[in-house]
């Protein structure tokens, strides 16, 4: 397989030194007297495409507009609908036990605090009294 006449051992270029890259250098060379910059029609063509793509400025709102857009997105946040409903029905409901029935509020109020009321006492956790004597049977 050695016995070819045509390899001499030796490598197509230098291994290092000023003569490594001088085989590419014509080409860098030739690249470097190129000039960059694209031609006007190129130019002009790209400058129209971008200026037909950038967004029209829009009318500014009026300010009926502008606080009905605040109005639904504060409805949004607080839930939409179902929440503003409920939220009309608690401020009606406190106006009007607000203005019907002052002195029943007041009365109620210092029954409460009187010490006249009955205290009713409800064990909610009830099974724990038949699981503490669970160990006695």
């Amino acid at each position: 397989m050695t016995d070819r006449k045509d390899m001499t051992g030796e490598m197509l270029g230098p291994k290092s030194g000023p003569e490594a890259g001088a085989g590419l250098e014509l080409f860098f060379e030739a690249a470097r007297a190129q000039s960059p910059v694209p031609g006007d029609d190129l130019m002009a063509r790209v400058l129209a495409d971008a200026a037909a793509l950038q967004p029209q400025g829009a009318a500014s709102a009026g300010l009926w507009s502008r606080l009905v857009t605040r109005a639904q997105g504060l409805r949004q946040e607080m839930g939409g609908w179902p929440a503003m409903t409920g939220l009309a029905a608690a401020t009606v409901a406190g106006i009007w036990v607000g203005s019907l029935a002052p002195d029943l509020a007041s009365e109620a109020i210092t029954g409460y605090w009187s010490g006249e009321s009955e205290v009713y006492v409800f064990d909610v956790m009830a099974g724990d009294a038949y699981a503490s004597l669970e160990g006695a049977f």
